[in-house]
């Protein structure tokens, strides 16, 4: 593609809100993850009890194992969102 189509795009008021609207996940996700990856440090190392706690009697999974899977689908998705999703947008 051209140049011109290049600035075409970058000068659509349509592309200049989802740029926007990006950022704006971006931050959000960032504070969510910044909040519950520090929230789980600052658990095991003043509730380690709530840690290990496990939700249901007979299982193996404990607290902390969903913490965990949670933080990662956030920050994955995080990840995307900031990353991704630019170089994606900057293809087409």
């Amino acid at each position: 593609m051209s140049s011109v189509t290049y600035e075409r795009i970058r000068n659509n008021p349509k592309f200049t809100e989802l740029v926007e609207r990006r950022g704006r996940f971006a931050w959000r996700l960032s504070g969510i993850v910044f909040v519950i990856f520090y929230g789980f440090v600052m658990a095991v190392a003043f509730a380690p009890d709530l840690v290990s706690m496990r939700p249901i009697a007979d299982s193996n999974l404990t607290v902390a194992f969903s913490l965990g899977c949670s933080s990662l689908s956030l920050s994955g998705s995080w990840r995307w969102s900031m990353c991704a999703a630019p170089m994606a947008s900057s293809m087409t």
